[in-house]
């Protein structure tokens, strides 16, 4: 039987902004290919991927003036940290 994938999903209040993480149980992300993740056409895919899908996800939180960060470690999964800051109106 196949090790089935999970991902968790979950948010909280950190002072004046909001914290979306999204983490997963795969393979992890190289040390290496981790400061490349959100540049436009890099994939880790082959010719499977794009490179298109981190980059978008970074240009949308950016354009609401939030964050993306990733924090793995091969073999243990992946985590994305999406921040954005609470607006008051």
């Amino acid at each position: 039987m196949r090790n089935k994938k999970k991902i968790h999903i979950s948010g909280r209040q950190e002072l004046s902004s909001i914290v979306i993480s999204v983490q997963d149980s795969g393979s992890g992300i190289k040390t290496t290919d981790q400061p490349f993740l959100f540049d436009f056409h890099f994939t880790t895919k082959g010719s499977a991927g794009r490179g298109i899908g981190l980059s978008l996800c970074r240009q949308i939180v950016q354009s609401h003036d939030g964050t993306i960060e990733v924090k793995s470690e091969e073999g243990k999964g992946a985590e994305f940290e999406i921040r954005f800051p609470i607006i008051d109106r």
